[in-house]
């Protein structure tokens, strides 16, 4: 689904001397001898970076949105690392000496992502089970309330999980942007009765408010197989968009083609989820797809969204809406 998506902003050139200007912290007067653009992210630019003929490859991610996105996922990256499978983290700040922007170095991960591996027909079961077990780590993070995080991981700006606070976030994304035109005054007026009518539902999540990715998508995880033949997670990536919400962020993701196609999947994630001390309730299917359209209408409302990305949201906040499955064939 994603790979269809434009990016809304162009990616960062970068040539080896700037790349060995911004390694330098770390490794200072390194050549580089090897690099290229990783592809796949809707708004940063990441390289991959070889510091030396011997060296280990690095990721180099420069964060083009927000300088305190990027400040956040390194803070969560050092607190997530003992726990959770997460890139180790060389530097991080705030601004760098070439474009200005954020940025991080961090280890080079090899694995393959859990969207490719679904669209391949691979049989995803021990990876279900893998990441049930690193999702009741991340969601074992609990927080007083809901709200987005700052760079020190606290709470900068409160927002409420329920029929109210959905109501409230639409009113609030789509004032003074084109959410409303994209979607029309048909599906925007459907969209309002049904969350009047089941809004409340995602409230009462057992666990929450906990710590969630809020990116939890099939290119943000990977896998590599393990010495047994099952495939083992590898890293969770991208946490600049981790907030305090609902399991139900993160289930939603899993739930999305073409992830959502494969049922056997999502079921051992539940399982072994549970198995790990996570709280799910009996309809977290249902849940968490009300629960996407917070993600939906975020996507709608962005300034720079692709016709693609439209086209995608509209799709999926119909079939939320009339509760049936959605495809991206």
């Amino acid at each position: 689904m994603r790979q269809g998506w434009e990016r809304d902003r162009a990616e960062i050139a970068l040539d080896r001397a700037a790349l060995a200007k911004l390694l330098a912290p770390v490794f200072p007067g390194a050549a580089v001898t090897r690099f290229e653009r990783v592809s796949g992210g809707l708004v940063n630019t990441n390289f991959k970076v070889v510091p030396g003929a011997q060296a280990a490859p690095l990721l180099l991610r420069i964060y083009q949105r927000d300088a305190a996105q990027g400040l956040k996922e390194a803070a969560l990256i050092r607190q997530l690392g003992p726990c959770v499978p997460v890139p180790e983290l060389f530097h991080a700040a705030e601004n760098n000496p070439v474009t200005g922007h954020a940025y991080s170095i961090l280890s080079w991960v090899e694995g393959r992502r859990l969207d490719a591996l679904a669209l391949a027909g691979e049989d995803l079961r021990s990876a279900g089970r893998a990441l049930g077990t690193a999702l009741a780590n991340v969601h074992a993070a609990k927080y007083e309330r809901f709200g987005f995080l700052g760079a020190d991981l606290k709470i900068v700006r409160p927002i409420d999980l329920d029929r109210d606070g959905l109501l409230a976030y639409l009113d609030h994304a789509f004032a003074g942007s084109h959410g409303a035109a994209r979607l029309g005054p048909e599906l925007m007026a459907s969209l309002r009765k049904f969350i009047e009518r089941e809004g409340e539902k995602i409230s009462p999540w057992p666990g929450a408010p906990c710590l969630v990715h809020g990116d939890c998508n099939g290119s943000n995880l990977l896998f590599r197989r393990g010495a047994n033949g099952a495939w083992e997670l590898a890293a969770i990536l991208d946490w600049e968009f981790a907030f305090s919400g609902t399991p139900g962020f993160d289930f939603a993701h899993l739930l999305r083609p073409p992830l959502g196609r494969h049922s056997d999947f999502g079921e051992a994630v539940a399982s072994s989820y549970r198995d790990s001390g996570g709280a799910l309730p009996p309809d977290w299917r249902s849940l968490a797809r009300i629960t996407d359209l917070f993600a939906w209408i975020d996507v709608a409302s962005r300034p720079d969204a692709g016709t693609n990305v439209i086209e995608d949201a509209q799709k999926f906040i119909r079939a939320i809406i009339a509760d049936r499955p959605t495809d991206d064939k």
